[in-house]
């Protein structure tokens, strides 16, 4: 299965309410590798979080390899 299926997959599983804050985020949202390809993680619905574009940047934004947001210095 393709990642773009796999991330369509997660999102219609939650419903688009729920992530880490667990607020509704309508379109929002998009699908993250709980374990990054890169460290071995592959594109299946087990490996994919539905999360809010807060909540990803806040996860990732003190990963070097996959930066999202401005770490605070």
């Amino acid at each position: 299965m393709s990642w773009k299926q796999v991330k369509n997959d997660a999102l219609v599983a939650c419903r688009r309410n729920f992530c880490l804050c667990h607020l509704f985020k309508d379109l929002k949202m998009e699908a993250h590798h709980i374990i990054q390809q890169s460290e071995g993680g592959d594109d299946t619905f087990d490996n994919a979080i539905p999360l809010c574009f807060d909540c990803h940047g806040d996860m990732r934004s003190y990963d070097k390899k996959h930066p999202k947001g401005t770490k605070k210095n």
